[in-house]
């Protein structure tokens, strides 16, 4: 507390330094809810603060600011929405987006990175969405709706993507997101490539770090 040339220790003091009782149950509460105490201090740092309820983070003086998704991931997203109203799904679920994925420019990059076999991945949901997800058939013109999971993944790119200090969400930032939905297929299907997010996490980073950014 000291280091950072303050006087008063506030909750989120307390609340970063909880992490380092690894053993406990407040720890693993936090984890489960994919909060690190990387993730913690980046917050302060920043200072922004989550509005779950809106996607949104907050600047120092309440102002809410908007992440801005990239060009590239806008048409991520678009093509997620795309592969379920040529399939006439009525919802876009995380392996539409999870296949837009591996065209995406950016997740990509890190799929490439954490040598994932991209023929085998695409193949693979591919032939998911074409033959288990008829019950989601729908007769109706009306554009799919956004599962919760999508909803939750694009969220939780966005306030990642602030809390490290960049206005723009992309499809790198996405895939890593999809990790923390532990019951869905998608991630079943990345760790079929022995994929993990902190490996995923690990690539970033060492790409950003040598100006190559995804």
């Amino acid at each position: 507390m000291q280091s950072s040339g303050r006087k008063e220790i506030t909750g989120a003091n307390v609340l970063v330094a909880i992490f380092s009782e690894r053993e406990s149950n407040a720890v693993y509460y936090l984890n489960e809810q994919d909060m690190t105490r990387f993730d913690a201090v980046n917050y302060i740092s920043h200072d922004a603060a989550k509005d779950l309820g809106l996607g949104v983070t907050r600047d120092a003086g309440g102002a809410a600011a908007p992440c801005i998704r990239s060009r590239n991931l806008n048409e991520t997203v678009s093509r997620g929405i795309g592969l379920a109203t040529e399939r006439q799904h009525n919802s876009v679920t995380l392996e539409h987006l999870l296949l837009a994925l591996t065209d995406d420019p950016d997740a990509l990059a890190v799929l490439q990175a954490c040598q994932a076999d991209l023929d085998e991945l695409r193949s693979e949901l591919f032939n998911y969405l074409n033959k288990h997800l008829d019950h989601l058939v729908s007769d109706s013109e009306t554009v799919p709706r956004q599962a919760e999971g999508v909803g939750r993944a694009l969220q939780r790119a966005a306030i990642h993507a602030q809390s490290s200090g960049r206005e723009d969400v992309t499809g790198a930032d996405v895939l890593v997101a999809i990790f923390s939905e532990r019951k869905s297929l998608a991630v079943y299907f990345l760790r079929e490539q022995n994929m993990t997010r902190s490996e995923a996490v690990t690539c970033i980073s060492a790409m950003r770090g040598q100006g190559c950014a995804p």
